[in-house]
């Protein structure tokens, strides 16, 4: 009988630790609703406080100069990075008055806002990025900018991907409380 209860007793011990282990690592935001415009295909996160609403390129570059993009960030997704790199945007992404992040890329911010780096011929980052971000201000040419990268060399695993997520929307709303 003594026997059956310490197996038991040991059992819950390590499926309550091996559930804590599994979810330790997630540091989801839980900060004020958001709103991301999104060029590409929608974010998979778990965050219920994110709104999302499409965007295109042509929303960067109207003909009257104003720009379209609303909310509090945009996020250009993994699939139209090379596009992203385009020099004819440089001047809209410094005219946006809101963070811009460049999801699933490998490289720095530099292909997307400094003038003649291709996107496919930039350096990659070390650790292996997943994300950047950028903010023009005009009394700093350079901008603001930010690396988010995981712990891993080789890939990157979900929990990383999703905690990367969070804290790039801890920082869209540290620059929405600071600015």
């Amino acid at each position: 009988m003594l026997r059956k209860k310490w197996v038991l007793c040991l059992s819950l011990l390590l499926s309550a630790y091996v559930s804590g282990c599994s979810n330790s690592n997630l540091d989801t935001y839980t900060g004020d609703v958001l709103r991301i415009s999104v060029i590409g295909d929608t974010p998979d996160v778990s965050e219920e406080n994110i709104s999302y609403s499409n965007a295109e390129f042509s929303d960067l570059e109207d003909e009257d100069g104003s720009l379209n993009v609303q909310g509090d960030a945009l996020f250009i997704m993994p699939e139209n990075l090379v596009e992203a790199s385009d020099d004819k945007y440089i001047d809209h992404y410094n005219k946006l008055k809101i963070p811009i992040f460049f999801i699933g890329t490998t490289k720095t911010h530099a292909p997307f806002v400094f003038d003649n780096i291709n996107y496919e011929d930039a350096r990659e980052v070390s650790p292996k990025s997943y994300a950047a971000g950028y903010l023009y201000h005009s009394e700093n040419e350079l901008g603001e900018h930010w690396i988010f990268s995981g712990e891993d060399e080789e890939e990157l695993t979900e929990n990383e991907i999703k905690n990367i997520y969070s804290d790039v929307f801890r920082t869209i709303n540290n620059i929405n409380e600071n600015y």
